[in-house]
């Protein structure tokens, strides 16, 4: 377990370890940011209803600073 997130409704959100490796092999940039992620799910700026009736904890990450990856000028594959 990496650790777990209140959301704003009293939720328990869990990040298993086996999560937390299917996310990042999708998004590499991701790696190292877990404590980043549960700190948004735990305080987002806001958040919006997902296609499959999901909650999705937003926060914008560039404007704070906090844990924003750092953009590789070589790579092709950048997150903006």
């Amino acid at each position: 377990m990496i650790g777990y997130a209140i959301s704003k409704h009293g939720v328990k959100i869990r990040l298993p370890i086996e999560r937390w490796y299917h996310i990042t092999e999708s998004h590499d940039y991701m790696s190292g940011l877990s404590d980043v992620v549960l700190d948004v799910v735990n305080d987002p700026e806001m958040i919006l209803h997902g296609k499959r009736h999901e909650l999705i904890a937003i926060r914008n990450l560039k404007r704070s600073g906090e844990g924003c990856p750092k953009r590789n000028e070589d790579s092709s594959s950048d997150v903006d």
